[in-house]
């Protein structure tokens, strides 16, 4: 029993040193030495991580660049063989880029891309002149041309009328364009 008492009274007292020590650590400084070691990390990190954003922003885009040139020259179709010491063919590379749409295509491109939300009749044809840079009077005959065709179609929004893109022409749109990927 004795023992036991004196096990526990030994416990509490290292506790008690330990809450001790840990205060009187918790106030001394470091020292400067250990202070200069920190600041040369926080420097080398800092430098680090701005060394990687240069490199991301860089990454980012060069890859916009490719995606780019990738639309404006959607084939490159070689038309004959590499240059070779064996044979001595040069390789021709021909362009073919995608031919010019016409503006009702252009149109429902503009339909297709733009995440389009129902909108009145004036904004949507404000919207794809400025987009296609058509006439108004030019796209106001195609927006009438996709009314009649069941591509879009008026929807009321709170008692206000809002051009939409019927499920038809969803459908249409996807048959269209989704064949490009």
């Amino acid at each position: 029993m004795a023992s036991k008492k004196f096990y526990e009274y030994t416990l509490e007292k290292n506790k008690e040193l330990k809450k001790i020590k840990q205060n009187i650590e918790d106030v001394t400084p470091i020292t400067q030495e250990e202070a200069r070691t920190l600041r040369e990390s926080i420097t080398q990190l800092t430098e680090n991580k701005y060394a990687l954003e240069k490199k991301l922003i860089e990454s980012e885009d060069r890859y916009k660049n490719k995606v780019e040139d990738i639309k404006k020259e959607k084939y490159i179709i070689p038309t004959s063989v590499r240059t070779s010491p064996i044979n001595k063919k040069e390789t021709k590379i021909t362009k073919v880029t995608k031919p010019e749409e016409d503006d009702k295509t252009k149109v429902l491109r503009y339909l297709y891309e733009s995440n389009y939300k129902p909108m009145s009749e004036s904004k949507l044809l404000d919207k794809i002149v400025s987009h296609t840079s058509m006439a108004r009077p030019k796209a106001k005959k195609i927006f009438d041309e996709l009314m009649n065709g069941g591509i879009l179609h008026i929807q009321m929004i709170n008692t206000y009328e809002r051009v939409a893109i019927s499920d038809n022409g969803n459908i249409e749109l996807l048959r269209i364009f989704d064949k490009e990927k």
